[in-house]
């Protein structure tokens, strides 16, 4: 099992990890996290260290705050994540947040985190798909069962969602449908206005950017990155060139150059050859 204070003493970004985010003074308590698990029938209880016990002044059995920061194991799908941060122990510390989705800076201005990460015993493999699906399913069970939360929090992309888009956009995704890329992954405009990632690279190992002139209309650039992403989770591409198409996307090229850290990508080679200067077609 993590140690808890350990663990809650780091930056989140330091630790992969799933972040419900509540107002100051309003995380729950073990007993609401215990029934929440309780009432899904997928979650059960795999640890709980509130073994030494002290009385309240009204008689009742209440945790210390060292079985608080040690948090819960709870098992989904055969894998055990822990809960911590809660009260009346300390909040896990956030990760900084660059990227927002469907909320403002403001909205977060007095928050504090609740965290779920992946147990000891698959910590290593905590960017495996299975895990990753998992992980992002507990924590949109949890929020919907703890109620009060404001937001989502990724660590990896340093990223914060709404709770309403993150439930959605996982559920989506359990059910057949693509990847949850956005909030799961940050999206950017460099002063190149070229589209780059930031997390990516705990799901692949690499990060993307697209080309200037596939970045132009951004909409269209984020659309085309939905479908990459969701091609390329679960996998490790290898160094070269690897042609890219699907279903309404044009033809396109993914290269990945040995330690760079980035995928580029690219106009496929009859496009760029098609459109090359002085060409008929370019010039129309």
């Amino acid at each position: 099992m993590i140690d808890g204070k350990q663990t809650a003493s780091l930056q989140g970004a330091d630790l992969p990890g799933l972040l419900l985010l509540f107002d100051r003074g309003s995380r729950p308590d073990r007993e609401a996290v215990l029934d929440a698990v309780g009432r899904n029938e997928r979650l059960f209880i795999a640890h709980d260290p509130f073994t030494a016990v002290s009385h309240g002044i009204d008689g009742r059995m209440v945790p210390g705050e060292e079985e608080c920061e040690r948090g819960l194991a709870v098992l989904a799908d055969g894998l055990t994540f822990e809960i911590l941060g809660l009260a009346p122990g300390s909040p896990v510390q956030q990760a900084r947040i660059d990227h927002y989705l469907s909320l403002d800076r403001s909205d977060l201005e007095e928050v504090e985190a609740l965290g779920i990460y992946p147990g000891s015993h698959i910590a290593e493999g905590a960017n495996a798909l299975p895990v990753v699906r998992t992980m992002l399913g507990l924590g949109a069970d949890l929020a919907e069962a703890l109620g009060d939360v404001r937001a989502i929090s990724w660590t990896p992309a340093r990223s914060a969602i709404s709770v309403g888009f993150f439930q959605r956009s996982v559920a989506a995704w359990r059910a057949g449908g693509l990847f949850p890329t956005l909030g799961m992954v940050g999206i950017e405009f460099d002063q190149d206005d070229r589209l780059r990632t930031e997390g990516l690279s705990f799901l692949v190992g690499s990060e993307l950017v697209l080309a200037p002139e596939l970045s132009a209309d951004q909409s269209a650039a984020i659309r085309l990155v939905l479908h990459i992403v969701h091609e390329l989770v679960g996998t490790r591409l290898e160094h070269g060139r690897h042609r890219f198409a699907a279903k309404g996307i044009e033809d396109m090229e993914l290269v990945l150059e040995p330690g760079s850290g980035w995928i580029s990508v690219e106009p496929g080679r009859r496009q760029r050859t098609v459109a090359e200067p002085g060409s008929t077609t370019a010039a129309a």
